[in-house]
């Protein structure tokens, strides 16, 4: 059986529109929307897609439970967690406000991740790995249980100075070389 669903639409002196749609024995009520003027538009074409338009500097809000979850304005797009904002498109990208959970993993094309002096790259359940910057030095710290290994599978491993000049050197299968002011010693 298919029933036709019936619609009531009011306009208010003051400009509202107010619509009651029922279809099958359920009601929706006082869908409403202020100053509606010809320029704002909802366009549903067929069963594709539903398109809402505003020519002008609006906001397109979506509210449930009495908070702004979803905004809109010309420029840029809010989501909000019950009402506090957690991501908002910028310019550049987007930023975020607290914790991103990632399940398939992150990359990073022809980009930087930049962090400021003293936060963190955690890595393990514990955070046991961590790398980071006080503004003074720079740190790769092991906290956890077990070592830090560092692994090469090619001719081997070089500290050097920021300048280039070795301070260590460690050939695959071969010598070990220390170094001061760029100089062998031992």
């Amino acid at each position: 059986t298919t029933v036709e669903p019936t619609t009531t639409v009011n306009i208010g002196a003051a400009g509202y529109v107010a619509a009651d749609l029922q279809v099958a024995g359920l009601e929706a009520t006082n869908f409403v929307s202020t100053d509606i003027t010809i320029a704002d538009y909802i366009y549903h074409a067929g069963d594709a897609n539903t398109y809402f338009g505003f020519n002008g500097p609006d906001n397109f809000k979506i509210t449930a439970g009495g908070n702004d979850n979803f905004a809109v304005n010309a420029s840029t797009v809010y989501l909000k967690h019950t009402g506090n904002t957690k991501l908002i498109t910028t310019s550049t990208g987007v930023a975020v406000t607290g914790y991103i959970s990632v399940t398939s993993g992150v990359d990073v094309i022809g980009g930087n991740i930049d962090l400021v002096d003293n936060s963190k790259i955690r890595l393990g359940t514990s955070q046991d790995l961590q790398i980071y910057h006080d503004g003074n030095n720079s740190y790769i710290a092991e906290s956890g249980t077990g070592l830090l290994n560092i692994f090469s599978n090619g001719g081997g491993i070089n500290l050097l100075k920021n300048t280039g000049e070795f301070m260590g050197e460690f050939a695959t299968d071969g010598a070990v070389s220390l170094f001061y002011d760029n100089a062998k010693k031992f």
